[in-house]
């Protein structure tokens, strides 16, 4: 098993988190959740440079990367699709960006199951069907802060 890297956008505008909107086919009665636009590094591309292409795949902008803010890890055999995610071990770093260009809507290579996009409060982001869902509270109040923290934030293993 070969762990996975990967890059996340935190984009902020007007106390709103800019997120991608998915549907749910495992539990059809949440309807929908959310993510944070992004995906898996390719070999040699730097970090800075995923975000940038997932961004235009995903979310049809173009973003500049700034500050990296939290780590996550993801083990699959530890949480909720354990049978489904076995052997995926996946790093993901969340960065601070802005939008440079475009406007947010579906891009040209939306991920499998996306149907859109959606500014959400930071402050309904806990109650919200985000994922992962144990970072809600620490990604609102790290982003409803004027400053982020000078040191990435490790968010560990979580769901």
């Amino acid at each position: 098993m070969k762990i996975r890297t990967a890059a996340k956008a935190l984009i902020v505008q007007d106390s709103k988190l800019l997120l991608v909107e998915c549907d749910d086919t495992l539990d059809p009665a949440q309807n929908t959740y959310f993510v944070l636009p992004g995906g898996g590094q390719h070999h040699a591309e730097p970090l800075e440079q995923t975000l940038r292409r997932e961004c235009q795949e995903e979310i049809n902008v173009d973003v500049e990367v700034k500050d990296l803010v939290c780590i996550r890890e993801y083990i699959g055999k530890n949480h909720f699709l354990a049978v489904e995610h076995a052997d995926i071990h996946q790093v993901e770093f969340f960065f601070l960006c802005t939008i440079r260009a475009g406007q947010p809507g579906i891009g040209h290579t939306p991920d499998t199951g996306q149907v859109g996009v959606q500014w959400v409060a930071l402050d309904a982001l806990e109650s919200c069907n985000f994922y992962p869902q144990a970072a809600r509270k620490t990604l609102a109040t790290l982003l409803s802060k004027e400053q982020i923290p000078p040191h990435p934030v490790y968010l560990g293993d979580i769901d």
